[in-house]
Parts: structure tokens; C-alpha cells; sequence
């Protein structure tokens, strides 16, 4: 399954932050980490690497929170 990092705007708070989005084999968003991510990796090069992905979401579109969220919500 496809993934990226993407900012997501929390319009209730106010805030954007990095989450992880993973899509369908038509890049149809299928989830999010539910929490923001952080950076980490077991060398500075994986450090790096991870900061350099979420850089990278810096330059897509923001994802409406409300929007993301609500998609995920199985249909009643």
C-alpha cells in the first residue's frame, strides 16, 4: 500500500501537523496515523531520510482534517 507524509490542518485547533496517509492502488486515501508523526531514525542517516520525506509534504496540498477524517469513517 502507497504512502506518504502529508500536512494535515486541524481546523478546531488551529494547527497543522505531519501525519502518514496511506492510499489505495488508486491513490484514493484509505487512512492517516491518527497522531501527528515525529521524526526519529536508529542512525542520523534514518533521521535524515525521515526529515527529508516529511520536507517533501511541505509542498503537496494540505489536507483538511475534517475532511480526512470524516473519509475514514465507515459509511452507516
Amino acid at each position: 500500500m502507497p504512502w506518504n507524509y502529508r500536512v494535515i490542518h486541524d481546523e478546531k485547533r488551529k494547527a497543522y501537523a505531519i501525519h502518514s496517509v496511506y492510499y489505495d492502488e488508486d491513490l484514493r486515501i484509505m487512512g492517516t496515523s491518527l497522531e501527528p508523526e515525529a521524526p526519529e531514525g536508529e542512525s542520523l542517516e534514518d533521521l535524515r531520510l525521515t526529515l527529508e520525506l516529511m520536507l517533501e509534504a511541505l509542498g503537496e496540498p494540505v489536507l483538511p482534517a475534517s475532511k480526512v477524517f470524516d473519509e475514514e469513517k465507515p459509511d452507516s
